[in-house]
């Protein structure tokens, strides 16, 4: 594979050597996150292999004043005889410096850093810079930086004009009862290079080829509307997709609370795929979908809720119904599901809950479900059961230890287990090294 120049790594490395030293001397938090999963892999009928992949997470802040630096990072490594990943897999989701009420208006954040900005989502390496008016009615974002690689790795491939993301926000809220937003996204993201045999025209003769397929292209557009009246809540959300010149997406909803035990939801949505320009999907027709769904949630007694949902889909010539009810409190959940028409016939029923004992330090948990389907009235139908049994154990209010097994079968896979465990252990600390 081709490398190039990662300018995003440059960016990253620069924010860690320009955090001024007093930040290293004050408040310094953050999670260890140890965990493992085991499963037994088929790559053929009959011959299966054991599989056992650990991971080791750390997230990490260290503060001072309104100054402070984050970081996620894990490493993850696989224990088989053959391979179902690499060996080791190193990954940086983010590391950035961030300075908040900047002259009481404003935050700057420097590095690689995860955003959330109306149709904007993802991680650049990059910077983020927000401004707000006096009396905090309005908001303006800007963003700008390399968008990382899938994996989120220290390399990259492409240039920079490949791989960007580049995008804003304005938030307003000039009512008590009416707020809105508009947000903009225009983002980049290569395509790994490859080698292939390609015929001569002259020859016919096979020859390798270098491919640089065109990056993945997206830039959209959205508006976010929610209007509060009493009891009543209006919300209304548009984006547009400006590279496919059509709408992604569109919805109109209410939500009303009849009284404080009985609360009752419609909205209408309008749904295309989303599918970046240039992606391999993006070759074929792709139809959207219409849905009205309707529900209400009830407080039979206090702590017992039910709910009841039903939605209507519009396929491009076909339709489906889809709806779901359960009853349940804080620690137990019965659930129904089930759709029919286009999206396939499916009726499931799970029940889970988990309960704590000695003042939270052992909070065991248990989940078992059922489903039948089939694809359609002419097609046979199937059926398939899972069971989840598992535990999490707090020795101290630092550490917890989770653990839980897996169970499935279905017609493709009989009896599958796997079992996965987590240790976390969470610290807080003031240093003072410097004062």
């Amino acid at each position: 594979m081709h490398y190039t120049r990662d300018v995003g790594l440059g960016v990253v490395i620069a924010v860690a050597v320009l955090v001024p030293s007093p930040l290293l001397a004050q408040q310094f938090s953050g999670r260890f996150i140890t965990s493992f999963d085991t499963w037994e892999k088929f790559d053929t009928v009959g011959a299966s292999h054991k599989v056992f992949r650990g991971f080791q997470s750390a997230i990490l802040e260290i503060a001072h004043g309104n100054i402070s630096l984050h970081t996620n990072m894990q490493a993850a490594t696989t224990s088989t005889d053959v391979a179902v990943a690499d060996e080791s897999d190193y990954r940086l989701y983010n590391l950035y410096l961030k300075i908040k009420d900047i002259a009481n208006r404003g935050d700057v954040s420097l590095g690689r850093i995860p955003y959330f900005y109306g149709v904007g989502m993802g991680t650049l390496d990059g910077a983020i810079v927000s401004a707000r008016t006096d009396d905090r009615l309005y908001r303006v974002t800007l963003y700008g930086g390399v968008t990382p690689p899938n994996d989120f790795g220290v390399h990259s491939i492409g240039s920079v004009k490949d791989k960007f993301a580049l995008g804003g926000q304005v938030l307003f809220n000039p009512l008590p009862d009416f707020r809105g937003g508009v947000s903009y996204v225009n983002r980049r993201q290569p395509l790994p290079q490859y080698y292939t045999i390609r015929a001569n025209p002259q020859t016919l003769d096979g020859s390798t080829v270098l491919i640089v397929p065109e990056p993945e292209k997206e830039q959209l557009g959205g508006v976010d509307l929610t209007y509060t009246k009493g009891e009543m809540r209006t919300f209304g959300r548009y984006d547009y997709n400006f590279e496919l010149n059509k709408t992604q997406y569109a919805q109109l909803g209410v939500r009303y609370a009849v009284n404080p035990d009985i609360q009752v939801t419609v909205y209408a949505t309008r749904r295309e795929p989303n599918v970046p320009a240039g992606s391999f999907f993006s070759q074929f027709t792709l139809k959207g979908t219409t849905e009205i769904e309707g529900g209400a949630d009830y407080f039979v007694l206090p702590g017992i809720r039910t709910f009841l949902r039903g939605a209507f889909v519009a396929y491009d010539g076909d339709n489906s119904v889809r709806y779901s009810a359960g009853i349940g409190r804080e620690d137990v959940q019965l659930v129904i599901r089930g759709n029919t028409g286009y999206a396939g016939e499916l009726a499931s029923i799970s029940l889970q809950g988990a309960h704590a004992f000695f003042d939270d330090h052992v909070v065991p948990n248990a989940g078992i479900s059922y489903m039948s389907y089939r694809v359609d009235a002419e097609a046979p139908r199937y059926t398939a059961t899972s069971v989840v049994l598992g535990t999490t154990l707090r020795p101290t209010s630092a550490v917890s230890l989770d653990l839980q097994g897996q169970w499935l079968d279905n017609f493709i896979v009989k009896s599958d287990f796997r079992f996965v465990g987590r240790l976390h252990f969470w610290f807080s600390d003031h240093l003072n090294l410097f004062d």
